[in-house]
């Protein structure tokens, strides 16, 4: 038999041209596409989310 688990959506995480992402990086999107724009910068032991909205 089959375990039903709850369905979880995860999004698009877009990343620009020239953007330097340390290997550490977390990052999570589950309510709207993300995208981290051309030459961004993100540094060691960042957090990079899209905050839930209020439904």
């Amino acid at each position: 038999m089959l375990e039903s688990r709850p369905s979880v959506r995860f999004l698009a995480i877009t990343v620009g041209a020239l953007a330097v992402l340390h290997p550490h990086l977390r990052t999570g999107s589950v309510h709207v596409p993300m995208v981290l724009e051309e030459g961004v910068v993100v540094f060691k032991k960042a957090i990079v989310a899209v905050p839930p909205t209020e439904l």
